[in-house]
């Protein structure tokens, strides 16, 4: 089980993503807790454009269009053809993929 992964491993951050997409699936959708478990893949993995990615589509479902479109940026910005797309989608100029990000 991920949660398991995450109290016995807390660096491995593949567990911290699963965890997330689980709180996703479940009813209800419990976003509180997918975004703190993508927001840690993210502060181990920083350059991981699915994280950002992840946490992005979460903020939308949650209703934080401001937070998911900084998050969709920032995911372009490392890569994430899907990011590019989905401000494509909401009539944003995503602007150059970086192929890396900071």
């Amino acid at each position: 089980d991920w949660a398991e992964a995450i109290r016995l491993y807390p660096a491995a951050s593949p567990s911290y993503f699963n965890m997330g997409v689980v709180y996703l699936s479940e009813t209800p959708v419990q976003l509180e807790k997918a975004l703190e478990r993508f927001s840690a893949f993210i502060k181990l993995r920083p350059q991981d454009g699915k994280g950002w990615y992840a946490r992005a589509l979460t903020h939308a479902k949650a209703g934080h269009e401001t937070l998911a479109v900084q998050d969709f940026r920032k995911a372009h910005q490392c890569g994430s053809r899907a990011a590019m797309l989905e401000l494509k989608k909401r009539g944003l100029n995503p602007g150059p993929s970086l192929k890396g990000c900071d």
